[in-house]
């Protein structure tokens, strides 16, 4: 993981510019790659070496549907992708923003825990 940090000045938030992670890779969006879905930056970075363009664009799309799925997500967060097929050498490099957030109708609410109370 690699990320780089903007102060301006001591004791002011730090702003994360960009944070980047790789992998060798198959086509699903692996446990690496949650991580930086989870993250806060202005820019988050993938590159990632699949061994064919089939696995590339499969893993690009698992990607995607991570990002546009993760529930607390922001509307423009920003991920910059390096995905590079082995097998012809060749090398992708796509972003992609997450999509407005979808209708507060469509998203279910997390499940309410309770627990016994006793009196002491």
């Amino acid at each position: 993981m690699v990320w780089c940090e903007n102060r301006m000045a001591k004791g002011e938030s730090v702003d994360i510019g960009f944070i980047g992670l790789g992998r060798m890779g198959t086509g699903m969006a692996d446990g690496d790659f949650h991580k930086l879905v989870q993250a806060r930056a202005d820019i988050r970075v993938w590159v990632a070496s699949l061994p064919s363009a089939a696995l590339r664009e499969k893993h690009l799309q698992n990607c995607k549907l991570q990002i546009d799925n993760f529930s607390q997500g922001q509307p423009g967060d920003y991920y910059l992708f390096v995905l590079v097929d082995r097998r012809s050498g060749t090398t992708t490099v796509e972003g992609h923003s997450r999509p407005p957030s979808r209708p507060i109708s469509s998203v279910s609410a997390p499940a309410v825990l309770s627990w016994p109370t006793q009196t002491i």
